[in-house]
């Protein structure tokens, strides 16, 4: 068995299939509780709880209204309907604490519901705090640059991998399952409509590089 630690997840890896389980460091969620209520309080106090509650509210509902005009111009233009992002996908204490459970639940409805061809199944998702995925093999002939170059011929527009660039920029999130390419880190909700679009693309057009 191996073991890989990621941003959100810890990967346990056996002979056919690998186990995700949510990072979660609860040293650092309560730090950031800590000082997050040291920075709230004293606004608190000055203007009250249910004041500080509605500015906070206003500020956020502008963000996301500013937030929507610009995904709609960016789909638009890539020709790939693009999503807002959920409070748990930027760093926040709820980033901290559920952006692991969400990443495994993602993957695990995506594949229930697609049956994507370039994406490693999912066999199972225990309400996200475990999930059971199929194990792929190492990609040795290619660097992330070489795997970012193929997805974007093999798009309809090459820079729709910016729906997620993160996903996309490395080659660890990928593998080979027999002779395909496939993604095995498909855990953000900003890279599925991505794949409902070129997915089977991405599968048939690979060709396996002579060793």
């Amino acid at each position: 068995m191996k073991i890989k630690k990621g941003t959100t997840r810890t990967t346990f890896i056996f002979d056919y299939v690998v186990v995700k389980i949510p990072a979660i460091n609860f040293i650092i969620v309560f730090k950031e509780i800590y000082y997050s209520l040291k920075l709230a309080m004293p606004v608190i106090r000055k203007q009250g709880f249910k004041k500080y509650y509605l500015k906070k509210k206003a500020i956020k509902r502008r963000a996301t209204e500013k937030e929507k005009a610009h995904i709609q111009k960016e789909s638009e233009e890539l020709g790939l309907e693009l999503i807002p992002c959920k409070s748990y996908e930027i760093f926040s204490i709820k980033y901290l604490m559920f952006s692991g459970i969400m990443a495994n639940w993602n993957e695990y409805l995506f594949y229930r519901e697609t049956k994507n061809l370039f994406v490693l199944p999912t066999y199972l998702s225990i309400f996200g705090l475990i999930n059971f995925q199929k194990r792929g093999k190492e990609i040795y002939f290619w660097n992330s640059d070489e795997i970012r170059e193929y997805i974007c011929i093999n798009s309809v527009d090459e820079d729709q991998i910016f729906c997620d660039s993160h996903t996309f920029a490395k080659k660890e999130n990928f593998c080979l399952d027999g002779d395909k390419l496939k993604m095995l880190d498909y855990g953000s909700r900003h890279v599925h409509n991505f794949l409902r679009l070129n997915g089977d693309k991405l599968f048939n057009n690979f060709i396996k590089p002579p060793v």
